[in-house]
């Protein structure tokens, strides 16, 4: 029963990481200015008028080719319809060309991101674990205490204790300060204007 609710526990976790991650995603990719302008020109260029606008269907026109008859456009001449297809296709190249420099940023983006969330990550971790180490040494120092009183252990042994509990204090501290400027600067270099929401999220993950 233990172990079922160890792993019904552990997906909780998994699945609250995942939504969060997937909103750290979600806001990078809304706040980027590269991003923004890119989408921006996408819209512009969407909403031009489309070539032969009026006169025939662009979709249409594509499909059945040049022929005015087909289209139902007898005022067209066969230059005017060479070049409305000309004008159509240089339309829709041009919108390809910069939704797939779109998502070549969003991908590039997202990369950097979970790299730095995973930086993150690996900080809080390695912080939990000389955390751990502290308390583990610093309760062995409480019990070799006692022993050295009673002579049951060398003092010298106690003395290699509390120097790796100092060593342990300042890897923390060492690890804690760089946590804190790889979480700033995500916030800074990937939040735009939500980089405080972003420091908020990216200290909940882990």
């Amino acid at each position: 029963m233990w172990v079922d609710e160890g792993r019904a526990t552990n997906s909780k976790v998994q699945s609250y990481r995942m939504d969060l991650l997937k909103k750290m995603i979600d806001m990078v990719i809304e706040n980027n200015p590269g991003l923004k302008s890119q989408r921006n020109l996408i819209s512009e260029i969407e909403s031009m008028p489309r070539p032969g606008e009026g006169f025939i269907d662009s979709d249409e026109f594509i499909k059945t080719g040049s022929n005015d008859s087909e289209l139902g456009s007898p005022f067209l001449t066969i230059s005017q319809t060479e070049e409305i297809r000309r004008l159509i296709l240089e339309r829709r190249s041009m919108i390809e060309e910069a939704m797939q420099k779109y998502e070549n940023k969003k991908k590039s983006l997202t990369s950097s991101f979970l790299g730095k969330v995973t930086e993150i990550v690996g900080l809080k971790n390695k912080a939990a674990n000389l955390e751990e180490m502290k308390t583990f040494l610093n309760d062995r120092i409480a019990t070799m205490k006692i022993q050295a009183k009673t002579g049951i252990t060398e003092p010298a042994a106690l003395y290699g204790l509390m120097e790796r509990v100092m060593q342990a204090e300042l890897e923390i501290e060492n690890t804690s300060a760089a946590l804190e400027i790889a979480r700033l600067e995500s916030a800074v270099n990937f939040g735009g204007d939500k980089r405080l929401e972003l420091m908020d999220l990216l200290d909940r993950i882990g």
